[in-house]
């Protein structure tokens, strides 16, 4: 008689707990996935038109700020950015 053939110690100590580790490696694939699309959804989200110079751009573009007054600021701007 073969000792361990077709009995469940031939997968191991931990035959019964198989099943909780599957499950836990899942739910971190999972959760890196979900937090991976946030973090790539935040960054293009901050750069699409979130910058002061964009805001700048808008309220020239509506007319809140004239031609002199939006160079002015763009000029400090571009300071800042150094």
């Amino acid at each position: 008689m073969m000792w361990g053939y077709n009995d469940w110690w031939q997968y191991g100590m931990g035959y019964g707990f198989h099943w909780i580790f599957m499950i836990v490696f899942w739910a971190l694939v999972i959760w890196g996935a979900v937090a991976l699309f946030r973090t790539t959804a935040r960054g293009t989200a901050r750069t699409r038109g979130n910058s002061a110079l964009d805001i700048l751009e808008d309220r020239y573009a509506r007319g809140d700020l004239g031609l002199e007054e939006f160079q002015n600021m763009r000029k400090v701007l571009a300071k800042a950015r150094r």
